[in-house]
């Protein structure tokens, strides 16, 4: 469904069910499963010929709204939060499939794409004038759990609590990074 919503790309038999008696089949099943669990009036699946087709007019992917307020030249600290917490897990988490290189490597290209967009995003978070220190350091963690090489996300945890005066949370921030990176 991932692959669908962002690609676009209508040809799924190929691509998930290479192996399989009747691929045709196998991606009827999954698409009835998958109408289902969208439970919409609208058909927003549509299967043209041999094509399946996801219409975006019908569906609100959090990607999308992700990319809104990271392109945003001054988003509200309430659009960053809302984005912050749909980016504070690990993205599309659970959807590997070892038999399809073309999806693998698409899934790489998103996840280092939606890490992009949680760097922006988190960062501007922390750095906005309404957010309270503790917010900020409640975030800068969160970040810091996701993205364990980020170069920013503990260089500017340690900073917040130098700020706060919590200097031996601040060196040991410091020193786990270090420990990290060599």
């Amino acid at each position: 469904m991932a692959y669908l919503a962002l690609t676009g790309q209508p040809h799924l038999c190929e691509l998930f069910f290479p192996d399989t008696n009747d691929p045709k089949a196998s991606l009827r099943w999954l698409l009835s499963k998958l109408r289902q669990a969208l439970n919409t009036q609208a058909e927003c699946i549509k299967t043209p010929g041999t094509s399946v087709l996801l219409d975006p007019d019908l569906i609100d992917l959090d990607v999308h709204q992700i990319q809104a307020v990271h392109d945003a030249v001054a988003p509200t600290t309430a659009e960053l939060l809302r984005a912050a917490e749909r980016l504070s897990h690990k993205p599309l988490l659970g959807l590997e499939l070892s038999r399809s290189d073309d999806y693998v490597l698409w899934l790489m290209g998103e996840r280092e794409q939606l890490q992009s967009l949680r760097t922006s995003i988190f960062q501007r978070l922390v750095t906005a004038e309404d957010v309270s220190d503790q917010d900020a350091v409640k975030w800068l963690r969160t970040w810091l759990r996701l993205d364990l090489y980020s170069h920013e996300a503990p260089r500017l945890l340690s900073q917040k609590l130098t700020d706060l005066g919590l200097q031996d949370e601040a060196a040991t921030v410091a020193r786990e990074y270090t420990a990290l990176v060599l």
